[in-house]
């Protein structure tokens, strides 16, 4: 094709190359624009506008419809949105009166733009509906939202529990004053009964187990079945354990207070670093119920650690458990910390299963242990010298220069190091994926993400 004239404009089509930074800029540009517009649309919810959950809504299309549903819920959340502003989205005509029907929600569905089919749709109403009548109440919806499990709702739970409580003390105590009120005239009025008081005995405090689990004891070859729980009316700590051959331990019970006294500062730091973790994770500060929310779930956890490290069975009966306090403990004193009797709480059942370890599979589980070592040390130096290579390889990248810039020498510099890259990536992958020590860790880490799920 002659090239053009002067003057005279030429139609040929140019070759666009597109830049990287120039494309992570433009993705930056459009978060940016969708976050403000979600913040935009908090503010209209806020001020009394109809709700539209497709702004919160951040389509994954490897995320279950549950998963998918539960993300907005929380996101509308934490922009602000009540329960009952929720609930109206699902219902055509945006009010609270009635329950939400199939229909309502298979149309909630379809404004969020989710093709749900009919096994799904059946089974999210399920989760909502607890008296199974085939609708969702905003009582059933409430229920629903305060199980998700978000930082968000929690706090909202939390609040919504003590208003609750509130307002059951408020009616026991107007019935008691009407009740004394009422006693009082009869006592004026001639020979009146005397209405004695009944005294009501109580049972057995309620406590909030914190902790649940095994602890093997290496010297005397035992597997104790251990559970915790935490009265904090009373501040103890009552612990139940049994052994792997079902033999029921006698309970031990700790003052709490004393824990608290003694380990208050250590507790407000591991809390305080909770705090920040989900702070910066979420990119945005917590509320004060929030905050109140991991205080609460931290101290819990650093007190079953604290109990857990000091458990031991008696030399003299190992079906006895005992307490052994640490050098670092400072001034607690074990007269004081261990409690002579129940105070009145309930106990934990322990677990029903266990399976005693004999001798000959600790010593077994010991060599592993022990070969595993090795390995992983093995494994570690090999993956340092690949890591080695692999900088030297990336260092030999002409950084700011486009390929199609690159002379003829440059390009084979560069396809060579792409190549080697590629290689030593392989390796490891292919190292790691016949490692027993990795698969059993990544194993392991599957078990606890379970185990974690099953307790939320």
């Amino acid at each position: 094709m002659p090239p053009p004239k002067r003057g005279q404009a030429s139609f040929a089509k140019k070759k666009v190359e597109i830049d990287p930074e120039e494309a992570r800029k433009e993705q930056e540009r459009l978060d940016a624009v969708m976050k403000k517009k979600r913040l935009e649309a908090a503010k209209r919810f806020s001020v009394g506008g109809t709700v539209d959950l497709a702004e919160f809504m951040d389509d994954d299309p490897d995320m279950s419809v549950t998963a998918k549903l539960q993300q907005v819920m929380s996101t509308a959340k934490e922009s602000g949105l009540k329960v009952q502003q929720i609930f109206s989205y699902f219902k055509p005509d945006g009010k609270l009166e009635g329950d939400i029907t199939p229909e309502d929600f298979g149309g909630a569905m379809h404004k969020l733009g989710w093709k749900c089919t009919d096994e799904q749709l059946t089974q999210l109403i399920y989760d909502f509906d607890e008296d199974h009548n085939g609708t969702i109440s905003i009582e059933e919806f409430q229920a629903y939202c305060y199980q998700i499990p978000n930082i968000a709702w929690k706090a909202e739970r939390l609040r919504w529990q003590r208003e609750q409580e509130a307002e059951k003390k408020r009616k026991e105590e107007a019935k008691r004053k009407k009740r004394l009120s009422k006693n009082s005239n009869q006592g004026s009025v001639g020979d009146a009964p005397v209405v004695e008081e009944v005294v009501k005995v109580e049972g057995p405090a309620p406590v909030e187990q914190i902790y649940e689990g095994q602890k093997p004891l290496w010297k005397t070859k035992q597997m104790l079945c251990i559970k915790i729980g935490y009265n904090e009316a009373k501040g103890v700590l009552a612990i139940s354990c049994k052994d792997a051959e079902e033999n029921l331990f006698p309970p031990v019970f700790l003052d709490a207070k004393i824990v608290l006294a003694a380990k208050g500062e250590e507790f407000a730091s591991l809390v305080e670093e909770d705090i920040e973790k989900k702070e910066k994770s979420t990119n945005k500060k917590l509320e004060d119920a929030a905050r109140e929310i991991v205080a609460k779930e931290v101290t819990r956890d650093a007190m079953a650690n604290f109990t857990l490290k000091r458990i031991i069975t008696s030399k003299e009966n190992p079906l006895v458990m005992e307490i052994k306090l640490l050098g670092s403990d400072g001034s607690i004193s074990l007269d004081d910390l261990v409690l002579k009797e129940n105070p009145n709480v309930q106990l934990l059942p322990v677990l029903n299963e266990t399976e005693a370890p004999s001798a000959a599979d600790m010593l077994k589980q010991q060599a592993e242990i022990a070969e595993g070592g090795k390995e992983v040390a093995a494994q570690r130096e090999q993956a340092a010298k690949a890591m080695k290579r692999m900088k030297a390889a990336l260092d030999a990248f002409k950084v700011g220069k486009s390929y199609s810039k690159m002379n003829t020498k440059e390009k084979a510099v560069f396809l060579l190091t792409r190549f080697g890259i590629r290689h030593v990536i392989s390796k490891v992958e292919k190292m790691l994926e016949t490692s027993p020590s990795y698969i059993a860790l990544l194993e392991e880490q599957a078990a606890k993400r379970a185990k974690a799920a099953r307790k939320k």
